[in-house]
Protein backbone atom coordinates (compact mmCIF):
# COMPACT_ATOMS: atom_id res chain seq x y z
CA UNK A 1 0.00 0.00 0.00
CA UNK A 2 1.37 3.42 -0.99
CA UNK A 3 1.84 5.99 1.74
CA UNK A 4 -0.62 8.87 1.58
CA UNK A 5 -1.24 11.94 3.70
CA UNK A 6 -3.79 14.73 3.36
CA UNK A 7 -4.20 17.76 5.59
CA UNK A 8 -6.02 21.07 5.87
CA UNK A 9 -5.02 24.17 7.78
CA UNK A 10 -6.20 27.78 7.93
CA UNK A 11 -3.95 30.75 7.20
CA UNK A 12 -4.76 33.21 10.01
CA UNK A 13 -3.72 36.81 10.50
CA UNK A 14 -4.04 36.39 14.26
CA UNK A 15 -1.09 34.00 14.10
CA UNK A 16 1.00 36.58 12.26
CA UNK A 17 0.50 34.82 8.94
CA UNK A 18 0.21 36.43 5.52
CA UNK A 19 -1.49 34.60 2.66
CA UNK A 20 0.67 36.54 0.18
CA UNK A 21 3.74 35.16 1.94
CA UNK A 22 2.32 31.63 1.90
CA UNK A 23 1.56 31.86 -1.80
CA UNK A 24 5.08 33.17 -2.45
CA UNK A 25 6.60 30.31 -0.50
CA UNK A 26 4.63 27.64 -2.31
CA UNK A 27 5.29 28.91 -5.85
CA UNK A 28 8.84 30.13 -5.17
CA UNK A 29 8.18 33.65 -6.47
CA UNK A 30 8.82 36.77 -4.36
CA UNK A 31 5.38 38.41 -4.53
CA UNK A 32 4.86 41.95 -3.27
CA UNK A 33 2.75 42.13 -0.10
CA UNK A 34 0.94 45.48 -0.18
CA UNK A 35 -0.34 45.20 3.37
CA UNK A 36 3.15 44.72 4.77
CA UNK A 37 4.79 47.00 2.24
CA UNK A 38 7.51 44.56 1.27
CA UNK A 39 8.44 41.82 -1.15
CA UNK A 40 8.08 38.33 0.31
CA UNK A 41 11.15 36.24 0.97
CA UNK A 42 11.49 32.80 -0.57
CA UNK A 43 15.04 32.17 0.63
CA UNK A 44 15.55 28.75 2.14
CA UNK A 45 12.83 27.15 0.00
CA UNK A 46 13.57 23.44 -0.38
CA UNK A 47 12.78 21.21 -3.29
CA UNK A 48 11.69 21.72 -6.87
CA UNK A 49 8.54 23.27 -8.27
CA UNK A 50 6.96 20.76 -10.68
CA UNK A 51 3.82 22.68 -11.60
CA UNK A 52 1.84 25.76 -10.55
CA UNK A 53 -1.40 27.43 -11.64
CA UNK A 54 -4.25 29.50 -10.21
CA UNK A 55 -7.46 27.64 -11.06
CA UNK A 56 -10.65 29.72 -11.19
CA UNK A 57 -14.39 28.90 -11.46
CA UNK A 58 -16.05 29.03 -14.86
CA UNK A 59 -17.08 32.55 -15.86
CA UNK A 60 -14.76 34.29 -13.40
CA UNK A 61 -12.63 37.09 -14.87
CA UNK A 62 -9.18 35.86 -15.86
CA UNK A 63 -7.42 38.60 -13.87
CA UNK A 64 -8.05 36.49 -10.75
CA UNK A 65 -5.36 34.14 -12.06
CA UNK A 66 -2.80 36.81 -11.19
CA UNK A 67 -1.47 35.35 -7.93
CA UNK A 68 -0.14 38.62 -6.54
CA UNK A 69 -3.37 40.50 -7.27
CA UNK A 70 -5.54 37.68 -5.91
CA UNK A 71 -3.97 37.33 -2.49
CA UNK A 72 -3.40 41.05 -1.97
CA UNK A 73 -7.11 41.53 -2.67
CA UNK A 74 -7.91 38.87 -0.07
CA UNK A 75 -5.65 40.57 2.48
CA UNK A 76 -7.38 43.90 1.86
CA UNK A 77 -10.89 42.37 2.02
CA UNK A 78 -10.24 40.77 5.42
CA UNK A 79 -10.06 43.64 7.91
CA UNK A 80 -10.20 41.77 11.23
CA UNK A 81 -7.01 41.26 13.17
CA UNK A 82 -7.92 37.59 13.65
CA UNK A 83 -9.19 37.03 10.11
CA UNK A 84 -9.03 33.63 8.42
CA UNK A 85 -7.37 34.49 5.12
CA UNK A 86 -7.37 31.21 3.22
CA UNK A 87 -7.63 27.48 3.61
CA UNK A 88 -4.66 25.36 2.53
CA UNK A 89 -5.10 21.79 1.39
CA UNK A 90 -2.05 19.53 1.13
CA UNK A 91 -1.75 15.92 -0.01
CA UNK A 92 0.97 13.56 -1.10
CA UNK A 93 1.23 12.01 -4.54
CA UNK A 94 2.66 8.48 -4.91
CA UNK A 95 6.08 7.98 -6.46
CA UNK A 96 4.64 5.36 -8.77
CA UNK A 97 2.86 8.05 -10.78
CA UNK A 98 4.68 10.03 -13.45
CA UNK A 99 4.84 13.82 -13.10
CA UNK A 100 2.18 14.16 -15.80
CA UNK A 101 -0.09 11.74 -13.92
CA UNK A 102 0.47 13.63 -10.67
CA UNK A 103 -0.62 16.85 -12.38
CA UNK A 104 -3.70 15.15 -13.89
CA UNK A 105 -4.77 13.77 -10.50
CA UNK A 106 -4.26 17.13 -8.80
CA UNK A 107 -6.01 19.26 -11.42
CA UNK A 108 -8.88 16.79 -11.71
CA UNK A 109 -9.51 16.76 -7.97
CA UNK A 110 -9.09 20.51 -7.37
CA UNK A 111 -11.22 21.44 -10.37
CA UNK A 112 -14.11 19.11 -9.56
CA UNK A 113 -14.17 19.33 -5.76
CA UNK A 114 -13.00 22.88 -5.01
CA UNK A 115 -13.19 25.15 -8.05
CA UNK A 116 -16.55 23.80 -9.20
CA UNK A 117 -17.90 24.76 -5.78
CA UNK A 118 -16.88 28.39 -6.25
CA UNK A 119 -13.39 28.49 -4.74
CA UNK A 120 -10.32 29.96 -6.41
CA UNK A 121 -7.45 27.51 -5.96
CA UNK A 122 -3.80 28.58 -6.12
CA UNK A 123 -2.33 25.16 -6.80
CA UNK A 124 1.28 23.98 -6.78
CA UNK A 125 3.09 20.65 -6.86
CA UNK A 126 6.51 20.46 -5.24
CA UNK A 127 9.09 17.68 -4.91
CA UNK A 128 11.70 17.30 -2.17
CA UNK A 129 14.50 14.78 -1.77
CA UNK A 130 13.77 11.76 0.40
CA UNK A 131 16.28 9.98 2.63
CA UNK A 132 16.22 6.90 0.41
CA UNK A 133 17.30 8.96 -2.60
CA UNK A 134 13.83 9.19 -4.12
CA UNK A 135 11.40 12.09 -4.17
CA UNK A 136 8.55 13.09 -1.91
CA UNK A 137 5.92 14.94 -3.93
CA UNK A 138 3.16 17.08 -2.43
CA UNK A 139 0.29 19.04 -3.94
CA UNK A 140 -0.76 22.29 -2.24
CA UNK A 141 -3.89 24.34 -2.88
CA UNK A 142 -4.51 27.72 -1.26
CA UNK A 143 -8.29 28.10 -1.35
CA UNK A 144 -10.33 31.28 -1.02
CA UNK A 145 -12.95 31.42 1.75
CA UNK A 146 -15.34 33.70 -0.18
CA UNK A 147 -16.98 33.51 -3.60
CA UNK A 148 -16.14 36.11 -6.22
CA UNK A 149 -19.13 38.40 -6.83
CA UNK A 150 -17.82 40.53 -9.68
CA UNK A 151 -14.64 42.07 -11.09
CA UNK A 152 -12.55 42.56 -7.91
CA UNK A 153 -15.03 41.92 -5.09
CA UNK A 154 -15.62 38.96 -2.78
CA UNK A 155 -18.92 38.08 -1.14
CA UNK A 156 -19.63 36.77 2.36
CA UNK A 157 -17.71 33.93 3.98
CA UNK A 158 -18.91 30.55 2.78
CA UNK A 159 -19.46 28.73 6.10
CA UNK A 160 -20.54 25.57 4.29
CA UNK A 161 -16.93 25.19 3.19
CA UNK A 162 -16.06 24.49 6.85
CA UNK A 163 -18.36 21.47 7.09
CA UNK A 164 -16.61 18.28 8.29
CA UNK A 165 -18.46 16.15 5.72
CA UNK A 166 -16.85 18.20 2.96
CA UNK A 167 -13.35 17.25 4.10
CA UNK A 168 -14.41 13.64 4.45
CA UNK A 169 -15.64 13.69 0.85
CA UNK A 170 -12.42 15.34 -0.28
CA UNK A 171 -10.17 12.68 1.19
CA UNK A 172 -12.30 9.96 -0.38
CA UNK A 173 -12.09 11.74 -3.73
CA UNK A 174 -8.32 12.24 -3.52
CA UNK A 175 -7.75 8.56 -2.72
CA UNK A 176 -10.07 7.42 -5.51
CA UNK A 177 -8.34 9.58 -8.11
CA UNK A 178 -4.92 8.42 -6.97
CA UNK A 179 -6.00 4.76 -7.04
CA UNK A 180 -7.60 5.14 -10.47
CA UNK A 181 -4.34 6.59 -11.80
CA UNK A 182 -2.32 3.80 -10.19
CA UNK A 183 -4.59 1.16 -11.71
CA UNK A 184 -4.49 2.74 -15.16
CA UNK A 185 -0.70 2.85 -14.94
CA UNK A 186 -0.53 -0.86 -14.15
CA UNK A 187 0.73 -0.38 -10.58
CA UNK A 188 -0.27 -2.71 -7.74
CA UNK A 189 0.12 -0.03 -5.05
CA UNK A 190 -3.03 1.57 -3.65
CA UNK A 191 -3.85 4.23 -1.01
CA UNK A 192 -6.57 4.14 1.66
CA UNK A 193 -8.38 7.30 2.79
CA UNK A 194 -9.45 5.77 6.12
CA UNK A 195 -7.69 6.31 9.44
CA UNK A 196 -5.93 3.40 11.09
CA UNK A 197 -8.82 3.08 13.55
CA UNK A 198 -11.25 2.69 10.67
CA UNK A 199 -9.32 -0.09 8.95
CA UNK A 200 -10.44 -3.68 9.06
CA UNK A 201 -8.54 -5.99 11.40
CA UNK A 202 -7.20 -7.75 8.34
CA UNK A 203 -5.41 -4.59 7.23
CA UNK A 204 -3.86 -4.15 10.69
CA UNK A 205 -3.23 -7.86 11.38
CA UNK A 206 -0.37 -8.64 13.68
CA UNK A 207 -0.54 -5.21 15.28
CA UNK A 208 1.66 -3.74 12.56
CA UNK A 209 0.44 -0.46 11.12
CA UNK A 210 0.39 -0.44 7.36
CA UNK A 211 1.23 2.72 5.41
CA UNK A 212 -1.98 4.58 4.70
CA UNK A 213 -3.66 7.95 4.85
CA UNK A 214 -3.87 10.63 7.49
CA UNK A 215 -6.16 13.56 7.05
CA UNK A 216 -5.29 16.37 9.46
CA UNK A 217 -8.45 18.40 9.96
CA UNK A 218 -7.11 20.93 12.44
CA UNK A 219 -9.17 22.77 14.99
CA UNK A 220 -8.18 26.22 13.71
CA UNK A 221 -10.15 26.02 10.48
CA UNK A 222 -12.45 28.90 11.50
Amino acid sequence: MATFHAGITMIKRGKGQSVVQRASWRCGVALYDRRRGCRCSVSGQRGTLLWSQVLTPEGVDTHWRDREMLWNTVEERERRRDASLARELEFTLPRELSDAEKIDVTVGFITNECVAGGMIADTTIRATSARDGGRNVHAYALLTTRRVLRARLFGLKERDWNAPHLYWRWRQSIAKRVNDALEQGGHEARVDHRSYAERDDEVRSGGVKQPGVRFAQRRNMG
